[in-house]
């Protein structure tokens, strides 16, 4: 089983790398920002990954989203210590197999690694019951919602956002006062950003 380990700390990827080994895994190859990543996984095909979310010129999510959408069999674990409710969710949306937080034990990752080689489309992780049922992901987006936040990058003023949505500026302003709620923000900006890392926007 070939293994490819992407993360910006060395002794974070030597961990993996011993862990793996010991148990047999052929490690194929390890990079350390995002770039590195993707031509590694064009190059090794590998059964399985493990990602950091937090990369020197990127996130993590970008390189879950571009292996899941190569290879529907490949095995993507997260390993990150950004293990808040919305990180989780946004892994599983963007099509990560499983999530598993720096401070988990070596046994868990090596477990999260196995399960996700077995199942690579059911995504596991220790938090995710907590994290559905969490205010972060329980303020459901409306399709309107979500179309209006796919296009807020777009830097259309108010008024051409609602000529272009067939609404009043009025109603936009309702729907975004909804938004910022939902994600727990205060204006655009935060919602891109928020909305990016929760996978509804494809940076």
């Amino acid at each position: 089983m070939k293994l490819l380990i992407i993360d910006d700390h060395q002794i974070v990827r030597e961990g993996i790398s011993n862990l793996a080994k010991r148990e047999g895994l052929d490690v194929v190859g390890e990079a350390s920002n995002k770039e590195e990543a993707i031509a590694l996984i064009a190059a090794t095909s590998p059964d399985v990954i493990t990602v950091d979310l937090s990369l020197p010129d990127g996130s993590g999510l970008e390189i879950v989203k571009f292996a899941r959408k190569n290879d529907q069999k490949m095995g993507i674990v997260v390993i990150s210590i950004l293990d808040d409710d919305s990180n989780l969710i946004a892994c599983m949306n963007a099509g990560a197999s499983g999530f598993v937080s720096k401070t988990s034990t070596l046994d868990d990752i090596l477990a999260a690694i196995q399960s996700a080689v077995r199942s690579p489309l059911s995504f596991t992780s220790k938090g995710l019951v907590r994290a559905v049922n969490s205010k972060v992901y329980t303020g459901t987006l409306t399709s309107r919602e979500l179309e209006i936040i796919a296009k807020l990058p777009s830097g259309l003023s108010g008024e051409e956002l609602a000529k272009e949505l067939f609404i009043t500026e009025s109603t936009l302003k309702t729907h975004l006062s909804s938004i910022y709620r939902k994600l727990q923000v205060r204006n655009r900006t935060g919602a891109v950003s928020e909305a990016k890392r929760r996978g509804l926007i494809v940076a």
